[in-house]
């Protein structure tokens, strides 16, 4: 499972689970890319809108106790020290909205007000769950962690997300972290993704530029008038007062590299 669940497997996970708060507990870790115990530490009040983004719903992430957050000392609207935070589908969101109503819960209540523990038994009963109701195609061994690989190859390998963007949303320290979620690209990946639009020699040609060093189209040019100028230039003679040379003509040389 090193690369998490696919989208069936994930999908009835999901159906499976038993109550809105176990459904909620696998969402936030498989797909806003949560921590086990950053599940118990989210409420309401960390839920907002994006200036830039019309639609989207951004979830900040509470630091842990003495921890002064990842992002530079950010803090929420009450002050609280924040680690980062994540961007939540729009459906995650709207249920997010729906189960704090429900349960009249107040800005600052956790949404799952439970120990990391009892998180860690909710994936793992959930997941058993969805393997006796799958004949086994979902494995009963589904932890947190897995649910946030589902995330990362998810976001990376499915919508094609920026790894950064998705180290920085899940809290991964590193980029390397995010390579055992990454498929290998086949060549025409790889001729997609470093040509990109234009980066070819002939769409340079088109745009009327040339990948020739300067000074090289002479001599690939049979009909230049003086093509070694393109690479040298002669010295005039030095002589001396009776009009006698004193050093050879020599043209300069260019070296080659």
């Amino acid at each position: 499972m090193a690369d998490g669940l696919d989208a069936d497997a994930y999908d009835a996970l999901v159906t499976a689970a038993e109550t809105y708060r176990a459904a909620l507990v696998v969402r936030l870790a498989g797909e806003a890319g949560l921590r086990t115990e950053e599940i118990t530490r989210v409420a309401p009040r960390h839920l907002r809108e994006p200036d830039s983004v019309a639609g989207a719903r951004l979830l900040a992430v509470p630091a842990a106790d003495g921890d002064e957050g990842a992002s530079g000392g950010s803090t929420a609207s009450g002050g609280e020290p924040i680690d980062r935070e994540t961007v939540v589908p729009a459906s995650l969101a709207a249920d997010l909205d729906r189960y704090a109503t429900s349960e009249g819960l107040a800005d600052d209540e956790p949404y799952v007000d439970v120990s990391p523990r009892r998180v860690q038994m909710i994936v793992s009963e959930t997941a058993a769950r969805a393997a006796g109701l799958t004949d086994g195609a979902v494995d009963e061994r589904v932890t947190p962690s897995a649910l946030r690989k589902t995330f990362a190859r998810r976001q990376l390998v499915d919508r094609g997300v920026d790894p950064r963007a998705v180290r920085d949303a899940g809290g991964w320290e590193s980029l390397s972290t995010l390579d055992p979620y990454l498929d290998p690209l086949d060549g025409e990946a790889l001729a997609a993704a470093m040509a990109g639009e234009g980066g070819s020699d002939d769409a340079a040609a088109e745009r009327g530029g040339t990948t020739a060093l300067p000074g090289f189209e002479a001599l690939a040019d049979p009909g230049s008038a003086a093509p070694a100028a393109a690479v040298g230039r002669r010295r005039r003679p030095v002589r001396d007062g009776s009009g006698s040379e004193l050093r050879a003509e020599r043209p300069e040389r260019v070296a080659l590299r």
